[in-house]
């Protein structure tokens, strides 16, 4: 099995342009904040799952956004 190779040594062509998921790393800081402060919106849910169906359906739409966000992070 051969080494790893460092990433300076890589060239450009043969790495993902992540600027299709971030313009820079500031907006990828951004996005990471947000994305803990959305998990903690979600959080805030706890204990009131089983009032009605509303309180479950804005808890399961709000996972799924943070999941997709998530995984852009």
């Amino acid at each position: 099995m051969s080494a790893p190779v460092a990433r300076a040594d890589v060239p450009v062509e043969a790495t993902w342009d992540l600027r299709d998921l971030f313009a820079d790393e500031p907006a990828w800081e951004a996005e990471f904040k947000a994305v803990a402060a959305a998990r903690a919106a979600i959080a805030a849910s706890q204990g009131r799952l089983g009032q009605d169906g509303a309180p479950l359906r804005a808890a399961l739409d709000a996972f799924a956004t943070l999941s997709a966000r998530l995984m852009r992070v």
